[in-house]
């Protein structure tokens, strides 16, 4: 079973770098467009302060789908995966795909969760 997924894996990884780096830079772009409406209300006085969390969320995302890019590009990626154990190679090639797009969904918590205001005792 095992091996079957490797196999899978490593056969359609190249499908999966182009179809997470799209989906990283839609996601950036969803981004963008909050920082330009950000900014917009900060020029229009509607809201007092910007915020970076969306630009930081547009960089996260142009990093990711950088790497998926990269990963598509790379020649050796899967010689490399084929010199390991089946099991690490099985769970690396797992975690280095899903990984990254994973932090970009999540990145709104991510960035979020230190910003909320503290509960009152």
């Amino acid at each position: 079973m095992l091996k079957m997924i490797f196999k899978l894996l490593l056969l359609y990884y190249k499908w999966l770098c182009l179809l997470f780096s799209a989906w990283s830079l839609i996601l950036g772009l969803i981004a963008l467009f909050a920082v330009i409406v950000n900014l917009i209300k900060l020029i229009f006085r509607q809201d007092s302060q910007f915020r970076f969390y969306h630009f930081a969320k547009v960089l996260l995302a142009g990093g990711v789908a950088y790497l998926y890019y990269f990963i598509y590009g790379y020649k050796d990626f899967g010689n490399y995966f084929l010199k390991l154990e089946l099991p690490v190679a099985t769970i690396a090639l797992i975690v280095l795909l899903c990984l990254p797009i994973g932090l970009v969904q999540a990145a709104d918590m991510i960035f979020l969760e230190g910003s909320k205001p503290a509960k009152k005792k």
